[in-house]
């Protein structure tokens, strides 16, 4: 599917804004030929009303005060701004978003050339763009770029059958490249979802009821939460669900475990002041975990 060409539609927009009335918002009085300029400024030769005949997108905004045009513009404004869009996850889906950039109208500047038209002259509105925060390509770099080390971990795999060593890979997929916001609660269930067969998880050893072992679809998984649970702790960041496995797990230091199922959760907030990007991946037979924070 090719690329939307976001500026052209944009610029439709506001187009099918500036053009939708027909009034031509004539002020009695102020549409003759000796319309008086402001003299207070020198440098700037504005107009105490807007000359006959000017246009602005299609729309006439003959004899407007200034007062006027910045309403109107104002309002075409926000009715035809298209936010720009940080690269970002989206829940169960592997790949990071790209970012967009967005498009608003420059609301000082368009009413100036508005108001220094000269008669019928035809107006189009200044637009500029709006530039991401967060870029496709800085995330996905690795390092990313722009970025400090806040923490890093690592597991070994000790059962390297190889249902639970691809469960574990294709957990860290889901969580690798994954942007966390500054105030953003963020949830390993919400982001990874249920393990199916369809995701192409295979069965594994988990832990069950009365730390029973037993074979399930998806396990494997915990040795992802646990891992990323360890870089949480070193880096500092608040976590506000976890939940420790019913028996201890040799691949990790006790009290640094961190089991997930249907009804368990790991969750933490990103409590810095920029934004936090976690790297997962699985490589010599270890799970490892980085998190960055971006500059």
């Amino acid at each position: 599917m090719s690329r939307i060409n976001w500026s052209v539609l944009f610029l439709t927009g506001i187009c099918l804004i500036g053009c939708s009335s027909s009034h031509s918002y004539l002020s009695p009085g102020s549409v003759g030929q000796n319309t008086q300029r402001e003299t207070t400024n020198p440098n700037t030769a504005r107009v105490a009303h807007v000359q006959v005949g000017v246009t602005l997108n299609g729309k006439d905004l003959s004899g407007l005060t200034a007062e006027e045009v910045s309403s109107i513009i104002n309002q075409m404004a926000r009715a035809s701004e298209i936010p720009a869009v940080d690269a970002h996850k989206i829940p169960e889906q592997k790949e990071l978003v790209h970012d967009r950039e967005g498009f608003k109208i420059n609301v000082v500047e368009t009413v100036r050339r508005v108001l220094e038209a000269k008669p019928n002259e035809k107006v189009e509105a200044v637009v500029m763009p709006m530039k991401p925060l967060i870029r496709y390509d800085d995330v996905v770099a690795n390092p990313p770029n722009h970025s400090r080390l806040l923490a890093t971990s690592s597991t070994p795999i000790l059962d390297i059958k190889p249902g639970r060593v691809r469960n574990i890979e294709i957990t860290a997929e889901y969580v690798n490249n994954t942007v966390v916001k500054p105030g953003q609660d963020w949830s390993f269930n919400k982001f990874i979802g249920q393990p199916t067969k369809d995701k192409g998880f295979k069965e594994g050893i988990v832990y069950g009821d009365g730390g029973i072992l037993t074979q399930e679809l998806g396990g494997g998984m915990c040795q992802v939460s646990s891992t990323l649970y360890s870089s949480l702790l070193d880096a500092g960041l608040q976590v506000t669900e976890r939940h420790a496995h019913s028996k201890p797990v040799a691949y990790i230091a006790p009290g640094r475990d961190a089991t997930i199922y249907t009804d368990k959760d790991l969750r933490f907030v990103n409590n810095r002041s920029k934004p936090v990007v976690i790297k997962a991946w699985v490589a010599q037979r270890k799970m490892h975990v980085t998190l960055y924070e971006m500059e």
